[in-house]
């Protein structure tokens, strides 16, 4: 868990590691799991924040990132290059916890709600190789964390219907 109270140790080393492979990625998006989001008194950031900062200042791009709410240390992040990347709407979560239940009345996203996003993206221009002027498409993102172990196969079951039914029937529809 990246970020988490318990890693605190292990994270100060694999800080350099993990900004290092985000860097080389170059990635205009990325979704992580098991990251530990800010506190709600704000005490304390997310676990990503200040690697997007770090990024932002290294000129590898202008990230931001958002959280899961539910979730604790294990939560489901977004974290996004504005210079090619526009949320159309707030990136959120997509089913209260505790929404849903298994048979077994036990929350099918193991307390760890998906994150959607939806974007627009700029295409870039063939002559600067920067973010193009007009050229744009929109695409829509969905982070999930299921519920790992052997005796978690009820639970993904259940969350990959729940997934399906809300994808094949109340995701946005794009042109």
């Amino acid at each position: 868990w990246f970020g988490a109270a318990k890693s605190a140790s292990k994270d100060k080393r694999r800080r350099g590691v993990v900004l290092d492979i985000l860097r080389a990625l170059n990635a205009d998006l990325f979704v992580l799991q098991e990251i530990a989001g800010p506190t709600s008194d704000g005490r304390r950031p997310g676990a990503l924040d200040g690697i997007a900062e770090e990024l932002t200042a290294m000129g590898a791009g202008e990230y931001v990132v958002d959280y899961t709410n539910a979730g604790g240390e294990q939560r489901v992040a977004m974290m996004w290059d504005r210079e090619w990347l526009r949320a159309k709407d707030t990136v959120a979560e997509l089913f209260p916890k505790g929404k849903y239940q298994t048979g077994n009345e036990k929350d099918p996203f193991a307390g760890r709600t998906p994150l959607y996003g939806y974007f627009t993206a700029r295409v870039p221009d063939n002559q600067s190789g920067g973010p193009g002027s007009s050229d744009k498409f929109e695409f829509q993102v969905l982070g999930v964390h299921l519920k790992a172990m052997g005796d978690g196969a009820p639970q993904r079951r259940k969350s990959a219907e729940v997934l399906a039914d809300w994808m094949t029937k109340e995701a946005p529809k794009i042109d």
